[in-house]
């Protein structure tokens, strides 16, 4: 009606410009960059809520000879939350088990070797076994 717009912001005075307009979630981050190179990331959710009529939150302090040169936001992609809900074990994770698995067992048999002691007197099973072919190997050492 009159086919002047809408006020999108108020600014606080007739040397204010707007730097940058993002739509986000409250979800995500921004990246707020100067000319002088100060960088400056934050929450989303931090950021008070304005209406269109207010002339908004100061997120950064800038120096005098300082201005906003870039805003962005950072958006973390739904493919990669919706890998962590499922709650898969990376193939990393998998193998590196099944190492300390091998070397528990292995660690097993030389304790089981230690107990059987000479004649082949520990105990009987798989370990027993693998004590009394170590005694036999030593016996035949003795007869060189």
């Amino acid at each position: 009606r009159g086919g002047v717009g809408i006020i999108g912001t108020k600014f606080k005075g007739a040397n204010s410009r707007l730097a940058c307009l993002n739509v986000v979630e409250v979800g995500d981050q921004i990246v707020i960059a100067t000319a002088n190179g100060v960088v400056v990331r934050q929450q989303v959710s931090a950021i008070s809520a304005q209406g269109r009529m207010a002339t908004g939150v100061r997120i950064q302090q800038l120096a005098e000879d300082d201005s906003v040169v870039s805003v962005s936001p950072i958006i973390e992609p739904e493919s990669a939350t919706d890998d962590d809900d499922e709650g898969d074990i990376p193939e990393s994770a998998e193998s590196s088990d099944s190492s300390e698995d091998t070397d528990a067992t292995e660690a097993g048999e030389e304790k089981a070797e230690d107990k059987g002691g000479k004649g082949g007197k520990g105990k009987k099973g798989k370990k027993g076994k693998a004590a009394e072919s170590d005694d036999s190997d030593e016996s035949g050492e003795d007869e060189e």
